[in-house]
């Protein structure tokens, strides 16, 4: 069962279930992790990465199912969805991990919130930015 999960970008919270489902149209490829380091470094969790916690739910993520990435109005990959396959691909030594691409034009316009930090509770977030 997926976890309640929210991405959350400037003043906007986007529920991880509903970018999935939005999503499946979306180009799926394969992009170079060095693409998505910076946004991965950038991420704030309650799970550290490198705590034993965070290992072990990355150590048993599967590979097989595609990271959620948004490419920005800039041309930028942001790792919205798969912290934990992105460091368990580096950590195997991968180059490349499976990956939706969804461009910002289509990102804007799924459902969203506006991100008031008193209704999420930390373990809800992934936040970049």
């Amino acid at each position: 069962m997926l976890e309640k999960q929210y991405y959350v970008t400037g003043d906007f919270a986007w529920c991880v279930a509903d970018l999935i489902e939005g999503t499946r149209h979306c180009l799926r490829t394969r992009l170079p992790l060095e693409a998505l380091k910076r946004s991965y470094c950038r991420t704030l969790s309650e799970e550290k990465k490198g705590s034993p916690d965070f290992v072990k739910r990355a150590l048993s993520a599967d590979l097989r199912f595609p990271v959620l990435v948004m490419r920005g109005s800039r041309g930028a990959y942001h790792l919205v969805d798969g912290r934990h396959r992105f460091w368990k691909a580096r950590h195997l030594g991968h180059l490349t991990i499976a990956a939706r691409v969804i461009p910002w034009e289509v990102f804007k316009q799924l459902p969203h919130r506006p991100w008031k930090p008193e209704e999420f509770s930390e373990q809800d977030l992934f936040r970049w930015g």
